[in-house]
């Protein structure tokens, strides 16, 4: 899948056994379908990226953004991405936000580049601090993790 083949990309974080294992299962990704809430991104009529999202009170949430490797770098996750920029403004969200990595080249700089900022602590709601004990729970280093926003 899309996925699995995206987390070979963190392998030299040590991290692939743990992006494998949380893989989103295909009872989810049909959930996120009938919920509106799944784009998926295609070339010669097959998937080379999708985007999962959620609601979080008045925010959209990026679940899950991933794109083959062999089609990086070609702006499919920046299209992806702005996407769902467009369609949670459409939804009347008030922002769009993720859960990253912040040492990943790939991760943080990537969405600090489509206007996305780190979010305070000192602004997590409940849900959020619930998303936060989540990745520990599932042995994410927490540590070089950041919540970020991107104002509508």
């Amino acid at each position: 899948t899309i996925e699995r083949l995206a987390a070979g990309t963190f392998e030299r974080l040590g991290l692939v056994d743990l992006y494998t294992r949380i893989c989103t299962s295909s009872q989810e990704f049909a959930e996120y379908q009938q919920a509106g809430c799944l784009w998926v991104a295609v070339e010669d009529d097959q998937p080379v990226g999708f985007i999962a999202v959620s609601w979080i009170e008045t925010q959209v949430h990026i679940d899950e953004v991933d794109v083959l490797p062999a089609y990086a770098r070609r702006g499919i996750g920046r299209a992806l991405v702005e996407r769902v920029c467009h369609w949670a403004a459409e939804q009347s969200a008030d922002a769009v936000t993720l859960s990253t990595h912040t040492n990943v080249p790939w991760n943080a700089p990537f969405y600090a580049k489509l206007g996305f900022v780190v979010m305070s602590p000192d602004n997590w709601t409940p849900a959020y601090q619930e998303m936060r004990q989540q990745e520990i729970d599932l042995g994410f280093p927490v540590q070089d993790r950041a919540f970020m926003i991107r104002r509508l």
